[in-house]
């Protein structure tokens, strides 16, 4: 048992929260707030940087020693990664646009149903995405993404508490730009499993995620210089 005490001038034990709903108090940073998808290239980037440790994807590793069902099953287990990617392009697609305008602002967008449904996505895409990884870099992709998720999931219950809504402060003219930067790696990549699954061509798909990878990287960077400059 954890005494309480603590005398004049010490804070009382009692007033810290135990260890598990001291994980309920995790909640993410200003920046990774406001740059939800650059913080998850950078987890991208640390993922598939373990390919210099290790040379086979995770789906290799768990086939390779099948004798002659091995290209079968390497094709249905990405034919599935492949759709979990799509599941999760047209979740955050199709949920981008569950809006609601606030009283008095029409230009400022509640999105508390936006972020469910991206919460919910992003943990797909990362499964999805984790399989062309090594085993390591897909224990690091989903177990990042799942953090990530889970502080972001901290800022908002803050904001509710304060009641304070999040919000998406865009006009309508620029509510096209940040849906292409929020779900054009998702398209693209899931065009890069598509085509990977066909083939199964190790080169077609690192060209491709590669391309994908640095305009989501460019996409990203542009409002982020765009905001210092004002």
């Amino acid at each position: 048992m954890v005494s309480c005490g603590g005398g004049e001038g010490k804070e009382d034990n009692c007033s810290r929260p135990a260890f598990p709903m001291r994980l309920l108090t995790i909640r993410a940073t200003q920046f990774e707030y406001r740059h939800p998808i650059l913080v998850h290239q950078l987890i991208v980037a640390a993922a598939f940087g373990t390919y210099f440790i290790q040379r086979d994807d995770i789906v290799w590793q768990l086939i390779k020693n099948t004798g002659e069902h091995t290209v079968f099953l390497e094709r249905i287990l990405f034919a599935i990664a492949t759709l979990m990617v799509g599941a999760a392009a047209i979740l955050c697609t199709g949920f981008g646009g569950v809006r609601q305008s606030l009283p008095g602002h029409p230009d400022l967008m509640t999105s508390e149903n936006r972020r469910r449904a991206q919460y919910g996505s992003e943990l797909l895409y990362a499964v999805g995405l984790g399989s062309l990884a090594p085993l390591s870099g897909f224990i690091i992709l989903v177990a990042g993404e799942a953090l990530r998720v889970f502080r972001l999931m901290g800022r908002n219950r803050e904001l509710s508490r304060a009641g304070v809504l999040p919000r998406i402060a865009v006009g309508p003219d620029q509510r096209g730009w940040q849906e292409l930067r929020g779900e054009f790696a998702k398209w693209g990549i899931f065009l890069t499993m598509l085509v990977f699954t066909i083939t199964l061509k190790d080169r077609v798909a690192e060209v491709l995620a590669s391309v994908v990878f640095l305009i989501a990287i460019g996409l990203n960077f542009v409002p982020i210089i765009g905001n210092r400059g004002k």
